[in-house]
């Protein structure tokens, strides 16, 4: 729907800074999350702004730093999925994870928590504010996770084909990236007490009642309304593998059906 006149607030996780000569690229560093202003069609220097943070030396850093009271020496955010809250004056909200790396080797990283980042309508980027949310899970025989993996608002405000008023918000626990699913209504979402959760049969006010309701899924992912009024997931099959997949569920919490590669 992105029109030449309109204007798009994208952001990111791992982005990888320097300048391009040749078939190499001088200063490279990857920092973990930054944001870009979009506007227009054409991408250009005059219609793409990319955001982030220098130090001293003019050298890349992260946008945005965790701060919050469970914040850890060492943590920094990878980004979930985001939403504007209309029930919230239009504010931005997006999950963020803690996350630290146990050493330098590549992949060996671990997860800490979850916070809610809120950009206020009107604020800049800046005047940001972060709460800690208690979506992160380890479940015995289950997996461990976080919620924030997609988001679904099924709000008539916000066009949904059968509105109930809620968000529906996805999490992935591993092994196997299996999908759990919570909703709350957006007015509601900073407070947890108002989370439910589906234990497989019906919306629980306990975290740890989830139950997976399919598997093989990646850490972003997107839930869309059919016309046929059957759902569409989209994600990477098995989080990074090689295809872009798909199932087909016959509600925003299923079932869903088999997983097929569509790319």
């Amino acid at each position: 729907g992105a029109g030449a006149k309109d204007s798009v607030l994208m952001y990111f996780s791992d982005t990888m800074t320097g300048k391009v000569t040749g078939n190499a690229v001088e200063d490279f560093k990857m920092i973990n999350n930054s944001f870009a202003w979009v506007t227009g069609l054409k991408p250009s220097a005059q219609t793409v702004s990319i955001f982030y943070k220098e130090d001293k030396a003019g050298k890349p850093l992260n946008y945005v730093e965790p701060n919050t009271p469970n914040t850890q020496p060492g943590d920094y955010y990878w980004f979930g999925d985001g939403f504007v809250n209309q029930e919230d004056n239009n504010s931005i909200n997006i999950f963020g994870y803690r996350t630290f790396d146990k050493s330098n080797a590549s992949w060996d990283f671990e997860l800490r928590g979850v916070t809610l980042i809120t950009i206020p309508a009107g604020k800049t980027l800046e005047q940001h504010t972060q709460i800690d949310l208690p979506l992160f899970l380890n479940l015995e025989k289950i997996g461990k996770g976080t919620f924030g993996a997609g988001i679904y608002v099924n709000t008539k405000a916000a066009g949904a084909p059968k509105p109930d008023g809620y968000l529906y918000i996805y999490g992935v626990l591993d092994p196997n990236k299996q999908l759990i699913v919570a909703r709350v209504k957006p007015k509601d979402i900073k407070k947890i007490t108002a989370w439910r959760f589906w234990n497989g049969t019906a919306w629980d006010e306990n975290i740890d009642h989830v139950k997976p309701v399919t598997d093989r899924v990646s850490n972003e992912l997107s839930l869309t309304p059919l016309r046929d009024g059957r759902y569409l997931l989209v994600f990477q099959a098995d989080g990074i593998g090689n295809h872009t997949a798909v199932r087909i569920g016959n509600s925003p919490v299923g079932p869903f059906g088999p997983l097929q590669n569509i790319w």
